[in-house]
């Protein structure tokens, strides 16, 4: 059984905070990732032996690429970020072209097909109270992963 942290980007490990510390920087690849942020996710992790789901948008640059998952690994390697065993699948119409849908239903079809799972946390700055309760903690665009976070997030998890 595993412990798996669903895990936004925009919103959680950046924000319009960070954006306006570091300026013009943002606009740098390796710089769109708020290391303070990413600190905190790996204080979750090492206090909960937890895995982590990418669910942010940021996965559709990986999901079409030859070895895509390996590619996504090291890109956010680059940024301290590890742990990384998947992302939730793109929702597809039955002629096989994707349909827009809600990251809550993209997680819950992830769950669904990995029942290996004992415990998660959905870390989003995109209200999904409704339908994950307590397992979801709400960030904000404004300020993203807090240290309060870190800890809703690991008494979930523990």
């Amino acid at each position: 059984m595993i412990k798996i942290i669903f895990l936004d980007i925009d919103g959680v490990l950046n924000s319009k905070q960070y954006k306006r510390k570091i300026g013009s920087k943002f606009d740098d690849p390796k710089y769109q990732i708020d290391p303070l942020a990413v600190k905190r996710l790996n204080d979750i992790i090492a206090a909960t032996n937890t895995k982590i789901v990418i669910s942010s948008t940021w996965r559709l640059s990986f999901i079409y690429a030859a070895n895509a998952l390996q590619k996504m690994q090291d890109c956010f390697a680059d940024y301290g970020i590890n742990d990384i065993v998947d992302c939730t699948p793109q929702i597809l119409a039955s002629d096989g072209t994707p349909l827009i849908s809600f990251r809550g239903d993209e997680i819950k079809e992830w769950l669904k097909n990995n029942k290996d799972v004992s415990s998660f946390v959905v870390l989003d700055d995109i209200d999904m109270s409704d339908e994950f309760g307590n397992k979801m903690i709400l960030t904000s665009e404004e300020d993203g992963l807090q240290d309060h976070h870190v800890q809703m997030a690991i008494g979930t998890l523990a």
